[in-house]
């Protein structure tokens, strides 16, 4: 990373928060908004600017009155100006993985502790941000707890060994990262939009519920029993029923979930038959606590910047929700496939439309086990995915029309006929994805003739939607063509089988599974009567219903828990 040389800070950052200001701008900015400069310096040391003289900045040190100045050709670059963080420097390195995961968690927490007992001004004020490397000890963390007045709401987490482990990255992930001004966003919108009741109060990472007093261990137990009826190789993720990342809990929260969750569990180990019903006793319980503002789980979603929102998942509100299948993207250049959709809020009895946003379900390649993501362009986050066997599951028993296509191209292609037929895929509800199968065959036979078993079949299935062949592609992060071969194949079946569906309603509703499943708001199968209602009225839907519903019972394997969700 370079210094702001006069060249540089004479020109525009052509990325960043500031993205199209001048430098110099983006310097003012920085003092008028007491964000810290980075100097080029010894330890490379975090200031606050105090103005701008020529082509020098005078500065102080956090909680100094001494005013230094120096050239602006030893002030970093950093991510304000358009830079990016020094790869060298712990200050200054940028963070990823389970570190953010853990302090972004525990950060809202404690920033959320601070804001309700009304001390996070003083800590803004005092510009403690600034000083997170100097809080690493036990008795150094006990004195920022009490003077803030904070250790009886965040002291549990707070003093759990994930969190010190990670607490020597704490000044570089609030202060070069930018999250402390993520987290005041974050902030503002959920004290915005909730009040917390009385009680003394808990702020926890999911993590680190004792078991108690943890739900997802109930849900643990009916995810057990759905693997086992069903035959999943793995148990359905926690998440897809409640996907909180921190949960504040009162008092009296936490004494009514200890008993009830007592009860259920003992309920399900004698009963594991009836635990769907039992989930839901509990679902029952956490929005009813919700609603008298005594207990919030509470999904986050890393911002991309400072404006962050808030939305409640699985309310009982008068809104609806429909998601309504737009097409298939199967490109050129790439080695997914999108299924693209609009979800529709509306009202319930009136139907009038509140807000409609776009979207698509994008099949991630081999090294993400070809699961399928959802993203919302413009949202500055992903929101939740679905694996194989999950959306397997979901397509075969909701309308198989599709797969049903897919199985007789395979039966009429003699280019899939020499596929080995040991590494053919099957025909079950589970297993009628070629993915498993074909990546058998690459670690049996290499990458060369796996690609050249497929390729033929590839370019069948591409050009049934596309009336073109795939051409294998080249530049930037282009994969091996051996990979796009494999990948591209997959993405082509899951294309088919969504495509291929004979009613434009039934695919909209398969797609619907898909999405609620992917944001925790459900795991369901089939054609509902209300699924139906929402699209169709009068003759259409009398029409639709007899020729549906026939064929595609709905079927709740589970529904999913209130939370809400800070993105």
């Amino acid at each position: 990373m370079t210094g702001l040389t006069p060249s540089v800070f004479a020109s525009k950052a052509n990325q960043g928060p500031f993205k199209g200001k001048s430098r110099r701008q983006i310097a003012q900015l920085k003092i008028d908004q007491r964000r810290p400069f980075i100097l080029d310096i010894q330890d490379k040391p975090l200031v606050l600017g105090v103005r701008i003289q020529g082509s020098s900045l005078s500065y102080v040190l956090p909680k100094s009155k001494t005013v230094k100045s120096i050239s602006f050709s030893k002030v970093i670059k950093d991510e304000d100006f358009g830079g990016s963080p020094p790869k060298a420097s712990k200050k200054g390195s940028k963070l990823s993985g389970k570190i953010v995961e853990v302090m972004s968690e525990a950060f809202f927490c404690i920033y959320c502790a601070m804001q309700y007992k009304g001390t996070l001004k003083k800590y803004i004020k005092d510009e403690t941000y600034l000083e997170w490397n100097d809080i690493q000890t036990a008795t150094e963390l006990k004195e920022f707890l009490t003077t803030y007045k904070i250790s009886a709401v965040v002291g549990q987490e707070v003093n759990s060994n994930v969190f010190k482990q990670y607490l020597s990255n704490a000044d570089n992930f609030l202060v070069v990262n930018n999250w402390h001004e993520r987290l005041l966003s974050q902030i503002k919108v959920f004290f915005g939009k909730e009040s917390l009741g009385t009680g003394q109060w808990t702020f926890l990472r999911a993590d680190n519920l004792k078991a108690n007093m943890d739900p997802y261990k109930t849900f643990d137990m009916v995810s057990s029993k759905i693997k086992t009826t069903i035959g999943f190789n793995k148990p359905i993720d926690k998440d897809k029923w409640n996907p909180g990342d921190v949960w504040f809990f009162s008092s009296t929260a936490k004494l009514k979930l200890e008993t009830e969750l007592k009860k259920l569990n003992s309920l399900i180990a004698k009963e594991p038959d009836s635990s769907v019903g039992y989930l839901n006793d509990l679902n029952q319980l956490i929005y009813k606590l919700y609603q008298k503002n005594q207990l919030y789980p509470i999904s986050l979603k890393a911002p991309s910047g400072t404006g962050a929102k808030i939305e409640s998942v699985n309310e009982d509100s008068d809104i609806e929700q429909i998601v309504d299948f737009t097409k298939v993207d199967l490109d050129q250049g790439n080695s997914d496939v999108k299924l693209r959709f609009d979800v529709v809020y509306r009202n319930k009895k009136t139907k009038k439309i509140k807000k409609t946003k776009t979207g698509f379900l994008k099949m991630k390649t081999d090294s993400g086990g070809f699961r399928l993501e959802m993203e919302v362009p413009g949202s500055g986050a992903r929101f939740g995915s679905i694996g194989t066997e999950n959306y397997q599951y979901i397509i075969y028993n909701t309308d198989k029309s599709g797969i049903d296509k897919l199985q007789n191209i395979r039966n009429r292609s003699n280019s899939y006929k020499a596929i080995p037929s040991n590494f053919r895929a099957g025909q079950s509800e589970l297993q009628w994805l070629g993915a498993s199968p074909y990546m058998k065959l690459e670690k049996s036979q290499g990458s060369k003739a796996m690609a050249s078993a497929l390729e033929g079949y590839l370019q069948t299935l591409f050009k049934k939607i596309n009336n073109e062949t795939f051409k294998t592609y080249t530049g930037g992060k282009a994969p091996p063509p051996d990979k796009q071969i494999l990948n591209k194949t997959v993405a082509s079946e899951i294309a088919t089988a969504i495509d291929g569906i004979n009613s434009s309603t039934t695919k909209s509703i398969t797609v619907e599974n898909m999405y609620n499943l992917a944001t925790s708001q459900g795991f369901s199968v089939g054609v509902s009567e209300a699924q139906l209602k929402a699209r169709l009225t009068g003759k259409e839907l009398k029409k639709e219903s007899k020729q549906i519903m026939d064929t595609s019972i709905a079927e709740t394997l589970f529904d999913s828990c209130f939370y809400l969700k800070v993105f």
